[in-house]
């Protein structure tokens, strides 16, 4: 685990005097490494989510079929506004006030929640 802790504390530059030093190429490796990574992971289940679950959903026996799928769509769009309104500001205020690593803590306690949530529920899904 010290590995892990060094590798971390080494991934940005020193910042011990103004101005702060330029990246390494590593550091920089990491970075677009990462940021390639989330660009990735988000495209390829943030595209399929919503066809997904609607075709999960779906079901032309049922005669309230067209109002569960507003409802459905309405409850969709709805989540993802509240939580884009809560990522944009409660997050970002708790990241200016308490500072980043409780800012990261709290988007992983949350991502962290949601996962396990998943996985108790894939029993019944």
């Amino acid at each position: 685990m010290l590995w892990l802790t060094t590798i971390i504390r080494h991934a940005r530059p020193q910042c011990d005097t103004e101005p702060c030093a330029n990246p390494t190429v590593p550091q920089l490796l990491i970075l677009f490494s990462s940021l390639t990574l989330m660009a990735l992971g988000a495209s390829g289940i943030r595209s399929c989510t919503l066809a997904f679950t609607a075709d999960q959903i779906y079901n032309p026996e049922n005669p309230q079929n067209e109002r569960t799928m507003k409802s459905f769509f309405n409850w969709y769009y709805l989540s993802v506004a509240i939580s884009v309104t809560i990522s944009m500001a409660f997050i970002v205020y708790i990241q200016v006030k308490a500072g980043w690593v409780v800012g990261f803590g709290i988007s992983m306690g949350i991502v962290s929640l949601s996962a396990i949530m998943f996985f108790l529920g894939t029993s019944i899904y």
